[in-house]
């Protein structure tokens, strides 16, 4: 079985942040989430892979509002490719969060 994995997410500023780098032969396959941002006003994000573009489209997230998908389901909320990298691109603002998820053919 593959390991769970945890990213703690501390932006300093909007932007793309790596999850997880491409592994050959895996996909990365996103369990849960939970994001914060801490300004006031309207963010958007969206998973993106190496080569695929958006793997979602973006989520509009308030100041103070907490979007999660919940962990412990074991249905993914998306997934890179075959040996793509995870990422994660915020506009308007920094975000903080974290992210699970495991890597696995």
């Amino acid at each position: 079985m593959a390991e769970l994995r945890f990213f703690p997410l501390n932006q300093g500023a909007a932007g793309t942040t790596e999850i997880a780098a491409a592994s050959p032969g895996n996909k990365h396959k996103v369990l849960g989430f939970m994001f914060s941002p801490p300004s006031s006003g309207t963010r958007s994000f969206a998973f993106a892979g190496s080569t695929s573009g958006n793997l979602i489209g973006a989520i509009t997230i308030q100041s103070g509002g907490l979007p999660t998908w919940p962990c412990g389901t074991g249905i993914s909320f998306c997934e890179t490719a075959i040996g793509e990298a995870l990422q994660l691109v915020t506009t308007g603002a920094a975000f903080k969060g974290v992210v699970q998820f495991i890597s696995e053919p």
